[in-house]
């Protein structure tokens, strides 16, 4: 939130987020990047820094997509008004053992090579106007940088991670209560947010760019081997994906063919080979409407009882991905989403998930114009015009 007399053309922010700016998941960080240079802002977006570690993985995609992005110096977008790079630090946080501490959440920053501060000076963000911060793991950047102001987007209740420990709570505490602006996407995360000594919220709920899904695009060269219908999950294949919910669907609903489209090296550990279960890897934004557009019916099957700190509090927007292509929605149930009040199928047990998966094969759930115009009323214009009011 620069000052008012920061004529709008040099408003400068770093966002430092995630996900890394051409990922295949695309989160509320990409699209709050894209409005804020669209509304004159100049932004720098960086990804969550890549180790030594890491290297020893360049054979994942993401990884080797990442390192691309730290070798080449960074990437321009946005007609100029966005440069991505991704970080190299000797370590930085996680949570696994040691690097969950302390010392590591405080110190990476400075850890970096090249430096980051330098690197950021280079591209004329030495003193941003704002730090948005979509995470406390870098919340050292404020003391890097020395931001006028900053925004702290909990886009996650972190707490529900495996590995959050005294040290995380601690680092997320004290940025709640440091930040200019606290954006929370779930009403059930508000009052966990106060509690921690939040001194100004706002509600920003997930959206979509509701054109980009629903404008008409060819079938997908890899559905010509995969028969119809098709029950298609697009995003992270993480631990709180049900996978035996899944297999159970797949096997009762032979006739039905189901395709995860994302990272799926947990995926393919968990899941069985079935003849109609399809797992095709990441795919970026630009091609997967085209695979929600060609399917029947679009799934979330997410482990509510096993990851219920985790899962209560999502507003998940691959359901408004899915209904702005047109397709019905069968999802397991849980808070938040019965909050918004939408057309899909919510299923309290595995047998009313196959069941409303067989219904929505055979067209007997809402679908096409009816489910469109939910999605149509969540656009992240119209949600992001909320924040940038805000900025």
């Amino acid at each position: 939130m620069p000052d008012a007399h920061i004529p709008l053309g040099q408003r400068r922010a770093v966002l430092s987020c995630l996900h890394y700016w051409g990922s295949p998941i695309q989160v509320a960080s990409h699209h709050v990047a894209r409005a804020m240079a669209g509304a004159g802002w100049e932004a720098a977006y960086l990804s969550a820094p890549l180790t030594p570690l890491h290297l020893l993985k360049l054979g994942r995609e993401n990884v080797a997509e990442r390192w691309r992005l730290h070798r080449s110096g960074g990437a321009r977008d946005l007609e100029g008004r966005l440069w991505a790079w991704a970080p190299l630090a000797l370590l930085a946080p996680d949570n696994r053992p040691l690097l969950r501490s302390g010392p590591v959440l405080g110190a990476w920053p400075w850890l970096t090579v090249p430096g980051l501060r330098r690197t950021l000076a280079e591209q004329g963000f030495d003193r941003p106007d704002l730090l948005y911060l979509d995470n406390f793991y870098h919340a050292a950047l404020a003391r890097l940088l020395r931001p006028r102001r900053t925004v702290y987007h909990a886009a996650d209740v972190y707490s529900a991670f495996p590995g959050y420990g005294r040290a995380f709570a601690r680092a997320e505490a004290a940025l709640v209560r440091d930040a200019d602006l606290v954006c929370f996407p779930s009403r059930d995360m508000e009052q966990g947010l106060r509690a921690m000594g939040a001194r100004r919220l706002l509600f920003l709920p997930n959206g979509l760019d509701y054109a980009h899904f629903a404008a008409p695009r060819p079938e997908p060269a890899e559905y010509a081997a995969i028969p119809a219908p098709r029950a298609v999950y697009v995003g992270a294949l993480d631990v709180w994906f049900d996978y035996a919910l899944l297999e159970r669907t797949a096997r009762e609903n032979p006739e039905v063919s189901f395709v995860l489209v994302g990272p799926d090296h947990l995926a393919r550990r968990r899941l069985p080979p079935l003849p109609n279960l399809h797992l095709l890897g990441p795919r970026g934004r630009a091609v997967v409407p085209a695979f929600l557009q060609h399917a029947q019916v679009g799934v979330i099957p997410f482990d509510v009882a096993g990851y219920p700190e985790l899962i209560h509090p999502v507003r998940p927007l691959k359901l408004l991905e899915y209904m702005a292509a047109g397709l019905p929605v069968v999802s397991t149930a849980w808070r938040e989403l019965r909050t918004m009040d939408s057309p899909a199928a919510l299923c309290e047990s595995a047998a009313d998930f196959s069941r409303a998966v067989a219904r929505a094969a055979a067209g007997e759930l809402p679908s096409g114009d009816s489910v469109r115009a939910f999605a149509q009323g969540n656009d992240w214009a119209g949600i992001l015009s909320r924040f940038l009011e805000a900025l």
